[in-house]
């Protein structure tokens, strides 16, 4: 049976704060297949050495398993028959875009993509790639804990992104509800400082493991799928469910989200956590409710059992045992 005999990390080269989950993703898979993680660099090193014309022979063999945050549009080291990659974020919609990333994939024996939005919108484009999807997942280690969710200090965090229309609409609710205790972010200088409404200032929070703490501390989590209102034109009108849903979700958060209905909402099912708040009185109705009741941890353990990266590893080995 074939299966992942390597994993391919960009971990010794790019240090970008969004990358540090794609190496937690990575960390799980190389555990969950018994592969081992190696460097791109040492990669990329042998196969520009050699000539390109046996490239081919080089990557035979092994099978290599590779995250890419953004399609790769032209000639790759990783366009063979013996690596497969997971695309994360894919926004293209354009033909000739669209072709150009035909022909960067077009020697791989499957490509993964994570958004079962885009995934089916290559599929009703015709798209000759063999395509699979395979979603975006938690790791592990951050399993729903029942007890370190008892202490809740804050009310709502704003933890990421947000858009324009739920700023609106927490500063009309703050005028009626002064009392409401919550965290947001701020850019300064390239790095991303957290505050309280109360003037409270909870620093850069380095690590992965710092963010996730201060979100189990909160009770609420605002949530909008990427492009609606001003975020159209950056991915183009997808609209995928990001990590930071089930990482608010696993911290045992109330979620409050706007989203648009498609096969990537529903794949989470975002509409078991929350309606789709389309107005102001929707918000503050569900804000004042969800200050008041816990959450259903049960519930939430069962489905954050579906979504862990253990298991997406073992939707992976099934996939590429049919190879």
């Amino acid at each position: 049976m074939k299966s992942i005999q390597k994993i391919i990390s960009n971990r010794n080269i790019i240090r970008y704060p969004s990358w540090d989950l794609v190496y937690e993703w990575e960390d799980v898979f190389s555990r969950e297949l018994g592969a081992d993680i190696g460097y791109l660099t040492y990669y990329a090193r042998i196969i520009n050495k050699i000539c390109p014309a046996l490239k081919n022979v080089l990557l035979s063999g092994r099978i290599k398993f590779i995250f890419h945050m953004i399609p790769r549009m032209g000639n790759s080291i990783d366009n063979s028959a013996s690596v497969v990659p997971l695309i994360i974020d894919f926004f293209i919609r354009e033909p000739r875009e669209l072709e150009q990333f035909y022909k960067a994939y077009d020697r791989c024996k499957v490509v993964l993509i994570s958004s079962k939005e885009a995934y089916d919108f290559l599929k009703s484009v015709n798209c000759p790639l063999p395509i699979r999807h395979l979603a975006l997942s938690i790791p592990d280690k951050y399993a729903i804990d029942k007890y370190a969710l008892s202490n809740k200090t804050y009310d709502l965090i704003l933890s990421g992104r947000q858009n324009d229309r739920h700023r609106a609409w927490l500063e009309t609710y703050m005028k009626n509800h002064p009392d409401l205790y919550y965290v947001y972010r701020v850019q300064d200088g390239g790095v991303f400082n957290y505050y309280t409404n109360k003037g409270e200032s909870l620093g850069n929070l380095s690590t992965r493991d710092d963010f996730m703490n201060l979100i189990r501390k909160s009770k609420i989590a605002l949530y909008a799928t990427p492009g609606i209102e001003g975020d159209v034109k950056r991915t183009n009108g997808f609209h995928q469910v990001t990590p930071r849903f089930l990482e608010n979700i696993a911290c045992g958060c109330h979620i409050i989200a706007s989203y648009e209905k498609n096969s990537d909402t529903e794949y989470y099912e975002i509409d078991k956590f929350s309606p789709n708040i389309s107005s102001y009185e929707e918000f503050e109705e569900v804000l004042n409710r969800c200050r008041q009741q816990p959450v259903d941890i049960e519930m939430y353990e069962v489905y954050l059992a579906k979504h862990y990266t253990s298991q997406r590893a073992k939707e992976l080995t099934s996939m590429i045992s049919r190879i």
